[in-house]
């Protein structure tokens, strides 16, 4: 801890995570009596939760209600949007001249909030691109790794400079 740095005690640490356990001499005993008991259950709710995790296996979750409720409601936004930019075109080519001012103003609303999709050539500019001839090892094993939890092999991997 800070404070026992500043006055010339080493602290205590955890073995596993190298936490600081020893109480600070600075802070109240609730305060150190609460730091210590946070640490010991976050380290038992982890174990848990790694134990969970290594149980179930890799693979993939499944769908779930969380995953149907996003699809339902991106589809509502999708079909809202569609609906906006064909109620556009209509204004622009049967409306009169102020129905086709909104047409034109609904069709600019739909381009603004159509979807954008990523584009991996802006990505690539920063990054330094791993070739299959180049780094076999690696691509071996993203190839394992995606192969054994069901996922699609990367068409791209891209390194950082650091």
């Amino acid at each position: 801890m800070l404070t026992q740095e500043i006055i010339g005690v080493p602290p205590q640490t955890c073995p596993c995570c190298h936490h600081a356990l020893e109480p600070d001499p600075l802070v109240g005993r609730l305060t150190n009596w609460q730091r210590r008991w946070t640490h010991r259950l976050g380290h038992r709710l982890d174990q848990e939760h790694f134990a969970q995790i290594a149980a179930a296996g890799p693979g993939c979750p499944g769908r779930t209600l969380s995953g149907t409720v996003l699809a339902a409601v991106s589809l509502l936004v999708m079909l809202g949007l569609l609906v906006l930019a064909g109620t556009g075109a209509l204004f622009l080519v049967q409306g009169a001249l102020p129905l086709k001012m909104v047409g034109l103003i609904l069709l600019a609303l739909a381009v603004q909030l159509r979807p954008r999709l990523g584009r991996v050539s802006r990505v690539r500019e920063s990054y330094d691109e791993i070739r299959r001839d180049r780094a076999p090892a690696l691509f071996a094993l993203i190839d394992r790794t995606a192969d054994r939890v069901g996922a699609p092999r990367p068409h791209h991997v891209l390194l950082e400079s650091e």
